[in-house]
């Protein structure tokens, strides 16, 4: 498809503007993205007979008018490529992610980053998304190795009756492992319950065509503190980083905690985040009185 044309305009002023479709940096990308999510709405007819189903004030075929304007949209462009078109098309593509993105997190740009596509030019972010897709998976995976490392290196160290008779590099390892265990254990089973909840909600937003690469951030310092909240869970309530906690009739070891601390990050933090107020509010208020 040749470029559009991108005309000027004049306001009320006489001052000339450039359309606004002119922002776009890839119109063809546009076309690409809005011509995916009306394949999509073909495909799945219930997006707009859910319109239908409460009818007020005539509005009930809201939806299948914004859908067939969409259609013409597409049809104007392809067969006219100038900008009045395209700035037809975005409201279009604007009026029917209106309802796709608000009750399903579906538009044009999702079904393309779920399906590993990539506009029709070449685009460097097309090798950045199966990364994204795979990096909880990844990272979960080397921590897993390390815990497994970890745990063989512990049982090696428990047999160790006497260090001294360990020589240059053994004896080093010997301390370094005994030293820093209780505390890399909790982190990398910390990192692999956040890696867990990453790779759910990553399989969920795949399963539904929500997939977003733009939106896909954040995800290492969700592990970064999945990590540390494991850690700080075993430091308050396992101080001897051996012995099992009794909840009612659970029974939760140093690495299961850890484990359900990065799984929850939001809630753990959450809890954390309480005790620090209601302790501040009580210091404050001791402060108060004298």
């Amino acid at each position: 498809m040749t470029n559009p044309e991108f005309s000027k305009k004049t306001d009320k002023n006489g001052q000339e503007r450039i359309s606004s479709i002119s922002l776009l940096s890839n119109p063809e990308e546009l076309l690409e993205e809005a011509d995916t999510l009306a394949t999509y709405v073909a495909r799945h007819g219930d997006v707009l007979i859910q319109a239908d189903a409460v009818k007020s004030s005539g509005a009930s075929n809201l939806r299948e008018n914004s859908y067939q304007q969409l259609l013409s949209a597409i049809s104007s462009v392809s067969q006219e490529p100038k900008a009045a078109n395209f700035e037809s098309l975005m409201k279009a593509y604007a009026d029917v992610t209106t309802f796709t993105y608000a009750d399903r997190g579906v538009n044009g740009r999702t079904i393309l980053d779920t399906n590993g596509q990539t506009s029709k030019k070449k685009n460097p972010r097309h090798r950045r998304k199966f990364s994204a897709r795979r990096r909880p998976l990844i990272i979960g995976l080397i921590l897993f190795a390390g815990v497994l490392f970890l745990e063989f290196a512990s049982t090696w160290t428990a047999k160790v009756s006497d260090p001294l008779v360990l020589e240059g590099a053994k004896f080093q390892a010997f301390e370094v492992i005994v030293v820093l265990s209780p505390f890399l254990i909790p982190a990398f089973w910390g990192g692999i319950g956040s890696c867990i909840f990453l790779m759910k909600r990553l399989t969920d937003r795949l399963a539904e065509l929500a997939y977003e690469e733009s939106r896909v951030r954040g995800d290492g310092t969700r592990i970064f503190l999945g990590a540390m909240l494991g850690v700080i869970i075993v430091v308050l309530f396992f101080p001897d980083f051996d012995k099992s906690l009794q909840i009612g009739d659970v029974k939760f070891g140093p690495a299961m905690a850890a484990f359900l601390g990065g799984l929850g990050v939001k809630p753990v933090y959450a809890a954390f985040e309480a005790l620090s107020e209601e302790l501040a509010q009580r210091v404050s208020g001791k402060g108060g009185k004298k």
